[in-house]
């Protein structure tokens, strides 16, 4: 009986969101167009200064490009915190996902990683230590 209480007093409890990744390569957006710039080179070759492209495509990257993995299996996904009981991993289930959804409200979490990071949040799920789908 006495090990039956060990192992119990081991069991946690996973606050679990889904993985972040980028597009595949098919599904990014493509190269900003005004790419005529040659690298080192401050103007274009009609004068006009040179656009910072890999920074426009980086945000460009971020906004289209992230998808959230909800299909992941569970031993893919982000332990996001950790918990000794369910009460207090559902708790904070329901205070993450509350202000996940408040943020989405909000210009800045609107597109790009940032609001991928909050949408994932809104899928937050509670799992514990011991289930059988978070082996690998």
């Amino acid at each position: 009986m006495k090990t039956h209480h060990a192992a119990l007093a081991l069991l946690g409890w996973y606050l679990l969101i889904p993985p972040i990744q980028l597009a595949p390569q098919s599904q990014q957006p493509a190269l900003p167009t005004p790419f005529n710039c040659v690298s080192g080179q401050p103007k274009t070759p009609d004068g006009k200064p040179c656009p910072n492209t890999t920074e426009k495509y980086i945000t460009q990257l971020m906004d289209k490009g992230v998808w959230i993995l909800r299909p992941a299996h569970l031993n893919e996904w982000e332990t996001y915190s950790v918990f000794d009981s369910a009460p207090l991993c559902d708790q904070a289930q329901r205070t993450y996902t509350d202000e996940a959804n408040k943020l989405l409200k909000e210009k800045e979490y609107r597109a790009g990683f940032k609001a991928a990071k909050m949408v994932s949040m809104t899928y937050a799920r509670c799992i514990s230590s011991d289930d059988p789908r978070l082996a690998k």
